[in-house]
């Protein structure tokens, strides 16, 4: 017992509790036990722009402190080369203390923010369309919800139409209960019962004065190898007990931090927290307010932790996951396919990493896929097919919306009025539609120099998952939130974070969202928030995509003149 008391006592001596690292541990005290009053979300912008400019400055300062001293760590650690000592111990508790302060800022210091639901919308798509999936499939959530409305307190006669989730299109309620007979036909009493009764709850929770947009938008979206996870856990978890269904997010949030630090090293999770708690992707939906809505960027960014540490298995098995949960990061796998057949055709054999990561994928789509297919049928996987075309084509786009297409047409409207005169999103989508098969094309050919580039420059996998970001950019207009995705990005300067190239790209992603945010407080509308968030990852994926070409087409003349600018 003393020796184990005195190793510890060891320790705390040598992280020196009378310097810098004892304000971290001040800071954090103060942080959870002042009793803060809560913000508003105005105030909340404002402070999300400040610390991203503050990160900026830490990256100027990190920059600096790399080629002066080439290697520095944490204070107490022997790696530590920055002289005098206190620099690093000041660097560092100011990186902890912004990040902490992001975190509370995040939830807009409210407690209610962080352990209540402010918005039913979404966990009323995730949860309740999830749990009666076999009786609602994807077109009867809005009828069967007016439907059951009507039987209980007809607190919803207010809403005059609603979308048709197989067409688009807006159509009078009244509609709905023309299918009221078949859509009741497709529940057993209990489950008619049970349902009502969900749908009743959800009404009293929010304002129920509210619900108009609920009903024009587009509905359930998630495949049905995400449905066999969301419904398993919908129908462990009573309606009443909802947040602790959405505090699953926040738990496989706070691991993916961690997995970052243990993988990549604490100064890159600080980094990547500062991001997640400053970008205009975490403004909706908040962490803990759904269900099960950060499951795929969790299993994406602890897949290329995983290929870090060579765990290859699960690398390959969290990947596949994150693709079968939301489809589109199965792009991601894009990568990785050039490199495994460079590998292949180099080695004349396949590497056990390969073999690994193959088998990881495998189990992890037949186990989903055969889950799905038993409880759902074959026909569900054609209509999600269906609806994810139509949700992902032009006809749902929407000022949520991120992507090239997105940039293409900003006329520099700011107000509604002015997107009124350059024919509002209607207009904006016709546009978008008329261009896809040339947004196609720069995807495609951005992929083409991404393999030139893979082959021609090996580097190890976790280095190269990145890059299918650009692609993605070209091909799709997701929203916003999805963006989310640029932590990888973040991981990957950090990695590289010795040239001046990767310095650009930290300092350019965080500059975005001080732009960004800053169209939210001098009241822009959120057209001009997303479409500057487009326009300025396509300035950001220009760039990088340049020097993969450069690097592509000739390595060894460009890694000679380049190396004092990029270890891409």
């Amino acid at each position: 017992m003393k020796k184990k008391l005195g190793r510890f006592l060891k320790k705390i001596i040598a992280i020196e509790l009378n310097s810098w690292v004892a304000l971290t541990i001040i800071g954090i005290f103060i942080f959870f036990c002042l009793d803060t009053e809560a913000i508003s979300q105005s105030d909340s912008h404002f402070y999300r722009m400040l610390l991203a400019g503050i990160s900026v400055v830490f990256l100027v300062i990190f920059f600096i402190l790399k080629k002066k001293w080439h290697s520095f760590a944490w204070p107490w650690s022997k790696k530590n080369k920055v002289k005098p000592k206190i620099v690093a111990q000041f660097y560092f508790t100011s990186l902890i203390l912004a990040a902490i302060f992001g975190v509370f800022n995040y939830f807009q210091f409210n407690s209610q923010v962080f352990g209540g639901i402010s918005d039913y919308y979404d966990i009323s798509y995730y949860y309740t369309n999830s749990k009666y999936f076999e009786e609602l499939g994807y077109y009867n959530l809005y009828e069967a919800m007016l439907i059951a409305d009507e039987e209980n307190q007809n607190r919803l006669s207010y809403i005059k139409e609603y979308r048709d989730l197989e067409t688009y299109k807006i159509i009078p309620n009244e509609l709905a209960f023309f299918e009221k007979k078949a859509i009741k036909d497709k529940f057993s009493k209990a489950r008619w019962e049970q349902f009502k009764s969900d749908v009743d709850f959800l009404i009293q929770k929010n304002n129920s004065a509210g619900w108009q947009y609920f009903f024009i938008d587009h509905g359930y979206n998630p495949p049905p190898t995400w449905t066999i996870v969301g419904k398993t856990l919908s129908e462990i978890i009573d309606i009443e007990n909802l947040k602790w269904i959405t505090m699953i997010d926040f738990a496989l949030v706070v691991i993916m931090f961690f997995v970052i630090a243990k993988s990549f090293g604490l100064e890159a999770m600080l980094f990547s927290l500062l991001f997640f708690v400053t970008t205009f992707s975490g403004r909706w939906p908040i962490l803990g307010q759904s269900l099960l809505r950060f499951d795929w960027l969790v299993a994406l960014v602890l897949s290329v932790c995983a290929l870090k540490s060579k765990k290859y298995f699960s690398a390959g098995g969290l990947l596949a996951y994150s693709g079968l949960s939301r489809i589109f990061p199965i792009i991601f796998f894009v990568p990785y396919i050039f490199k495994f057949f460079s590998d292949l055709w180099q080695k004349r054999s396949l590497a056990k990493e390969h073999k690994r990561f193959l088998a990881g994928a495998a189990t992890v789509t037949l186990l989903i896929i055969i889950s799905a297919l038993i409880s759902f049928g074959s026909k569900t996987f054609s209509e999600s097919k269906n609806n994810l075309l139509m949700h992902n084509s032009p006809t749902s786009y929407s000022s949520h919306r991120v992507g090239l297409g997105d940039a293409l047409f900003f006329r520099g409207e700011t107000t509604k009025k002015e997107m009124q005169e350059n024919g509002a999103i209607t207009g904006k989508s016709k546009q978008i539609a008329d261009i896809l098969p040339w947004l196609y094309i720069c995807g495609l050919v951005s992929m083409v120099f991404i393999g030139i580039y893979i082959i021609r420059n090996p580097k190890p996998t976790y280095q190269l998952i990145a890059l299918a970001s650009i692609p993605l950019f070209c091909l799709t207009n997701p929203q916003i939130n999805y963006y989310n995705l640029r932590i990888l990005l973040i991981l990957w300067h950090i990695n590289n974070a010795n040239s001046w190239l990767n310095y650009f790209g930290l300092v350019w992603l965080f500059s975005i969202e001080i732009i960004a945010q800053a169209t939210k407080i001098v009241g822009f509308t959120r057209y001009t928030t997303t479409t500057i968030s487009s326009i300025g990852l396509a300035i950001y994926f220009l760039v990088i995509l340049l020097f993969l070409i450069a690097k592509a087409i000739n390595p060894e003349k460009n890694t000679k003149h380049l190396s004092k600018l990029t270890s891409l």
